[in-house]
């Protein structure tokens, strides 16, 4: 118990710097400071939900946090989309684009927040909505053609006018080239440092890339004077080799991973690869989609394989490894699923006739606690436990193997009891020598059992050692202090020092009940003895000296042996009597 406060205690603290750190992100917020870490933030929230179960216990530890942050960043992201929209971006205010996409990427970048914000979206996604449509090419050749237009029907008077409007789309078509130039950057860097936690995303920095790319292409064939305005003519080439560099680092990545087999990870690699395909048609050298159908093949080859290793984990009853390689089924794509649904069906087949063998085996054991039959069960219930600990997620009933454990551990438990009675039965009739035997045997399954040995059955084990302490101190000592010498032949003492004689040496407790019942034998011999030297007039076969042989020969050799020497001192000291009673009366005769 005292553990199970130690670690709450860890806990706690650790969600109260979780805590601590999500509110100085958050002043950073208020204090409208620049380069605001969301992806930090974001952590600190994932780190939060990873212990949300503890909400029951310390109210309001996880949802005041959460709230408070998803009102702040709702209202912070309003702020900021209303003063980009009230930007007027035209002609005459082109110099603003940078300024506007500064604020349109900074709003973005707390998407990453949607899983803990969803409402955040709909703002994110109306403000870039609104800055696409006013900076599309449609708007720039609009203003472009219109521009021409006036330019060609207007007289030589006002050419000076017309070529600072010129001047002035010159520089707008140089900040929208830069801009373009940004938005492209800005989306392939997502796409390489993705965690590939979001395939929309990745799908939609993709989208822009092929729809920038298109438009470049487009602009440069069929409007040559807008092209020529662009601050990077090579803006093309640049981006044909990007892509061609970022091919053989994927290839390269993809080669190590096939080979280390993440099947997980190339899976998400090739979901990169394939959206990634949708650029091939702005790429004279190797296509995206010629490496995505090389590793695809690999990835189902690998797939393949994982099933076989789950299916040898499972065969084995090696569940951490079954939890390992059935992971990276039940993430991979529909063919990984399907194949983890099939090894999933087995995995709950196996764990039900695990199960099943192992209560069979636990009611055959009947009150013959074999230790085979024993390490066999104590095997499967081991086994078992480890598929709660590592594949309790594929298990369908949960529950049901928490039943099944403690089903058996009540089966053992019964049969132990019943053995402990039959224990207690050979203890009441002094069968010591089976006791020992029976006791050596459930003391070493106990610790087979381990965890396994329910309480009621220590209790038991302890019951019955009490009881074989009663007897052997007080009931048999009692029951040799009142039995006559003349009822050892009912009883003879021989068959209880040959039961105990064998344990004496090792178990103090037969050797103190021995040495004690020993002593009162030896008393009542010698007392017998002692009568028998009082009897008169003397007579070497007097009562008590009859009792004595008639007794004696069911006492253990030792303890006779030294008895019939003090018989023979005994007769020798009545023949004495007997003929100083003789040379009395011979003397009294004389005289008389």
């Amino acid at each position: 118990m005292e553990s199970y406060y130690i670690i709450l205690e860890k806990v706690i603290r650790y969600i109260y710097e979780a805590r601590r750190d999500v509110e100085d992100l958050l002043k950073s917020l208020f204090r409208r400071e620049e380069n605001i870490n969301y992806n930090k933030l974001r952590k600190c929230l994932l780190n939060l939900k990873s212990v949300e179960w503890i909400e029951k216990y310390r109210n309001g530890i996880y949802s005041d946090v959460i709230h408070n942050v998803e009102e702040q960043i709702i209202e912070h992201v309003k702020q900021m989309k209303d003063s980009a929209m009230e930007i007027n971006i035209d002609l005459d205010n082109f110099d603003k684009i940078k300024h506007v996409y500064q604020i349109i990427l900074q709003i973005n970048t707390i998407k990453c927040l949607e899983k803990f914000i969803p409402d955040v979206v709909k703002d994110i996604d109306e403000v870039n909505n609104w800055f696409k449509e006013i900076t599309n090419k449609e708007s720039l050749k609009h203003y472009i053609i219109i521009v021409e237009n006036t330019c060609k029907n207007i007289r030589s008077l006002f050419t000076s006018n017309c070529i600072f409007v010129l001047n002035d789309l010159e520089e707008f078509i140089r900040h929208y080239s830069t801009y373009i130039q940004q938005e492209m950057e800005s989306s392939f860097e997502t796409i390489k440092h993705s965690q590939n936690e979001d395939k929309k995303e990745i799908c939609e920095k993709v989208r822009i890339l092929s729809n920038r790319l298109r438009e470049l292409f487009e602009i440069k064939t069929k409007y040559s004077r807008v092209w020529s305005c662009f601050s990077n003519k090579n803006m093309i080439k640049y981006w044909q080799n990007e892509l061609s560099y970022y091919l053989t680092d994927l290839s390269d990545e993809i080669e190590k991973i096939t080979i280390t087999k993440r099947i997980n990870t190339l899976k998400d690699k090739l979901m990169i690869v394939k959206a990634l395909s949708t650029l091939d048609r702005f790429r004279e050298d190797e296509k995206f989609i010629n490496i995505y159908h090389k590793y695809q093949n690999i990835f189902f080859i690998q797939i393949n394989d994982a099933q076989k290793q789950v299916l040898d984990a499972i065969t084995n009853n090696d569940y951490e490894r079954v939890a390992f390689e059935i992971k990276a089924l039940q993430l991979s794509n529909e063919i990984g699923e399907y194949f983890y649904q099939q090894a999933k069906q087995i995995l709950n087949s196996r764990l039900h006739n695990l199960m099943e063998d192992t209560k069979t085996h636990v009611i055959i054991l009947g009150n013959n606690l074999e230790i085979k039959e024993i390490k066999f069960i104590v095997d499967n219930l081991r086994r078992i436990q480890r598929a709660q600990q590592f594949v309790s997620e594929h298990v369908n009933e949960l529950t049901e193997l928490d039943a099944y454990v403690i089903e058996i551990k009540i089966l053992i438990e019964e049969r132990i009891i019943r053995f402990l009675e039959g224990v207690q039965v050979l203890i009441s009739i002094h069968y010591f020598c089976k006791v020992d035997q029976k006791l050596d045997l459930i003391i070493l399954v106990r610790s087979l059992l381990g965890n396994y040995c329910t309480e009621k059955v220590l209790n038991r084990m302890e019951e019955v050692k009490r009881y074989q302490d009663i007897v052997l101190t007080k009931d048999i000592i009692e029951k040799y202090s009142n039995m006559d010498i003349t009822e050892y032949n009912l009883d003879p003492p021989t068959n209880l020092f040959a039961e105990v004689g064998e344990f004496s040496n090792t178990n103090p407790l037969y050797y103190g009940a021995l040495n004690k019942i020993k002593e009162i034998i030896v008393k009542k011999f010698r007392e017998e003895l002692k009568q028998a030297t009082l009897v008169q007039p003397p007579n070497l076969e007097n009562n008590h000296i009859r009792r004595f042989e008639l007794a004696v020969k069911y006492l253990p050799e030792t303890i006779r042996i030294a008895l019939e020497i003090d018989l023979k001192h005994c007769k020798d000291d009545i023949n004495q009597l007997i003929q100083n009673n003789k040379n009395k009366l011979k003397t009294t005769v004389h005289l008389n």
